[in-house]
């Protein structure tokens, strides 16, 4: 067991980080006020991968030439080619050494590369969540291994080509006969026959034309706490297969189910990470802030491995599968109501030490020190940094690594508020993106002000400088985080009533929920809502205005509005 301060240079970066993320969040629930992580606040300890023997790649072009050598030799086949001439580099696996978390994220965000931080041709004896080389200092980012195509353009970041490949598409494979046998022998001599038959993992196959080619798919599941622990899908998860320098992936869908991009001849290395690509990273420590929270999954069956997460083996995990199953369900309730979806390539932090859930939007170049009009003007910008003190150089070199959403990530049992509260902070992402930073950094300018002022609320009051931007953006969270999870779990757990800015005037305007309110004859659709929520809707009356001018129904509106305060 290692813990999260031996990445030292990681952790020296997170106590910045940590109270700016803590400071700068611009939605909390009620009930989950995200803070300052207290000083004694127990350091979390992750399992490191623990590498066996190692093997030589399979796939490299040396490798397959002497398969082919041998088996001609053997008159298994009788060659048509040069084993050059059939034989040539389709791919390269390579090593990266970033010297900045910019360009960790140039290589995994921008360029969308699967990396390891370990070699693949080693054996994993045991599972873990991450490696560290030891010729690295640790106060370095390590070695990151991936596979690219041959005429991959690389990037201004030092690396090294380890082999050039030989990995068949599926073409390759209908035109060429000969591939099971050569692959078979490939595997044979770098080992991973030997080892896969020590582990029990081959299956016994009897084909004198090589052993079959496979895909694997499967199914994820987790067992759901608020429907009893019920086995439900675990959706929007990535699953990383690999056989030497030959990886695959697939992503769960609304079933769970998985399939793989490449076919594999023996059971591959399979690991699961919460993220999707493009889409959403979830991270949850010093260590995994890096890239996304992964779980060894072992060696497999080549045709594809299901897991279930169950509450009494897994509750540490089950958090995270709810909140990457949320996550699914809002972009795809974005994509069927044309709802702008969050910005590309979210970063979420899930982690016990925040009270919440919040959206700060960090990583996009949200402040809180807004000085213009309306504002509280210097004096929270001074009590601010003299309060983060050495914090502040630390944060502004780290925008590529601070997070847009950060979440509680603990769930009780009938406890539906993680679902909710990821679907709430999602809701302001998107909100955040049709708006922009400067509207943002107005809204977390007033949560910061809140909080230094020891507001009874973190929301304040109505009559706070930039109190509108906040009562905007929080009566959409709460509408659409309630909506969905109510309509998911088939509860009436609303909170429409919470703070100040009364979400329940978006909830009775889009469905007339509430009995004894005022009632549109025709409601209002979500899309028209957030239609109006431009960055110019800074109040309430701004925004009964705007949806009075674009759908009529002043009356009606009105009399909403009037109803609750407003």
């Amino acid at each position: 067991m290692r813990k999260n301060a031996s990445q030292s240079w990681r952790r020296s970066c997170v106590l910045g980080t940590l109270f700016f993320s803590s400071l700068l969040f611009s939605s909390c629930t009620k009930e989950e006020t995200t803070l300052l992580p207290e000083p004694d606040t127990p350091t979390e300890v992750v399992q490191v991968i623990k590498l066996g023997k190692k093997m030589d790649n399979p796939y490299s072009v040396s490798l397959m030439r002497e398969a082919n050598k041998e088996l001609v030799a053997e008159k298994a086949f009788a060659p048509t080619k040069t084993p050059s001439e059939t034989i040539v580099t389709t791919h390269l696996y390579v090593r990266f050494l970033p010297s900045s978390l910019d360009e960790l994220y140039l290589l995994t965000d921008s360029l969308n590369l699967m990396l390891f931080d370990h070699c693949l041709t080693y054996e994993i004896e045991q599972e873990g969540e991450y490696y560290h080389d030891p010729s690295i200092p640790e106060d370095q980012i390590t070695w990151q291994y991936t596979t690219v195509e041959a005429n991959f353009n690389f990037p201004e970041v030092q690396y090294e080509v380890i082999e050039e490949c030989y990995i068949p598409d599926d073409n390759e494979y209908e035109k060429n006969t000969h591939l099971a046998m050569l692959e078979e022998r490939a595997l044979r001599n770098a080992g991973y026959l030997e080892m896969l038959e020590r582990r029990g993992s081959v299956e016994a196959e009897n084909s004198t034309k090589g052993i079959s080619l496979e895909r694997p798919t499967g199914t994820i599941l987790f067992q759901d706490p608020n429907r009893g622990d019920a086995s439900v899908a675990a959706k929007g998860l990535t699953v990383r297969c690999w056989v030497g320098a030959k990886i695959g992936r697939g992503v769960t869908n609304e079933e769970g189910f998985y399939k793989c991009s490449e076919r594999f001849r023996v059971g591959p290395y399979y690991r699961l990470y919460f993220y999707r690509d493009n889409d959403w990273s979830i991270k949850h420590n010093t260590i995994s802030l890096m890239e996304a929270k992964n779980i060894g999954l072992g060696y497999h069956n080549k045709k594809g491995y299901d897991k279930t997460f169950t509450a009494a083996r897994d509750k540490d995990d089950i958090p995270f599968c709810i909140v990457s199953t949320a996550a699914h369900d809002y972009y795809k309730w974005c994509d069927e109501n044309n709802i702008l979806k969050p910005p590309t390539e979210l970063r979420i932090w899930a982690a016990s030490f925040w009270k919440g859930g919040s959206a700060p939007m960090l990583k996009r170049g949200v402040s809180a020190w807004y000085t213009g009009p309306n504002s509280d003007g210097w004096r929270y910008n001074f009590d601010y940094l003299g309060y983060a003190n050495n914090a502040v150089s630390v944060y502004n070199t780290l925008t590529n690594w601070v997070p847009d959403i950060t979440l509680n990530n603990k769930v009780g049992p009938k406890d539906t508020s993680l679902y909710r509260t990821t679907l709430h902070e999602l809701a302001h992402a998107s909100h955040f993106r049709k708006v922009g930073v400067s509207y943002w950094s107005k809204y977390a300018s007033y949560i910061t002000s809140c909080y230094i002022d020891n507001t009874p609320s973190v929301y304040g009051d109505a009559s706070r400088p930039n109190a509108g931007y906040c009562g905007i953006g929080e009566m959409w969270g709460y509408y659409i985080g309630g909506m969905l999870a109510a309509k998911e779990y088939n509860n009436e757990d609303w909170h429409e009533d919470v703070g100040w800015f009364r979400p329940g005037i978006l909830r009775q305007l889009g469905s007339n929920a509430l009995i004894n309110r005022p009632r549109l004859n025709n409601p209002l659709t979500e899309k028209q809502i957030f239609d109006c929520l431009t960055s110019d809707i800074t109040n309430h009356t701004l925004l009964r205005n705007r949806l009075i001018q674009r759908y009529g129904r002043q009356q009606e509106i009105t009399a909403v509005f009037t109803h609750f305060g407003f």
